[in-house]
């Protein structure tokens, strides 16, 4: 699954290279800035619906904070928002490794292709909210 924005013109170029290697690629290229729970839901159900077993966040930040949570929802179940802080007790863990996930980063400056969290918008609420995500913490070699 490809999660990226519409205008980015990288994305075709991406696809193709991903299916002249023989992968099959599903592409989600609605994202918005300040990525939005129905979104990143969305995203992980019709990833769950293509059978994708990576994920990759083609973009800045909203692309990979998206990527990042769809990568853990497939595996876990349950909606983006159920693994946020502001849950508090009522938080759902994440007890199933997340898919892996590259980061082919178009922009600088939100560092979230190197960090191990995501930032989501609940419209309802009109709140923001963080998501610690252990198993995203980049490898160092």
């Amino acid at each position: 699954m490809i999660v990226t924005f519409k205008s980015l013109q990288v994305t075709a170029g991406v696809c193709q290279t991903l299916e002249d290697q023989g992968a099959e690629v599903a592409l989600f290229n609605g994202i918005r800035p300040n990525p939005r729970i129905d979104t990143v839901d969305e995203v992980a159900r019709l990833a769950r619906e293509s059978g994708s077993e990576v994920v990759v966040a083609l973009g800045g930040g909203s692309s990979i904070d998206t990527a990042k949570l769809v990568a853990v929802l497939i595996p876990n179940g349950g909606k983006s928002w159920d693994y946020t802080i502001e849950m508090g007790a009522k938080k759902r863990e994440i007890t199933v490794d997340p898919l892996p996930l590259i980061a082919i980063p178009t922009t600088s400056g939100t560092g979230s292709e190197v960090s191990n969290v995501s930032v989501l918008t609940n419209p309802e609420t009109k709140k923001r909210d963080l998501l610690f995500l252990p198993k995203f913490v980049p490898e160092t070699r």
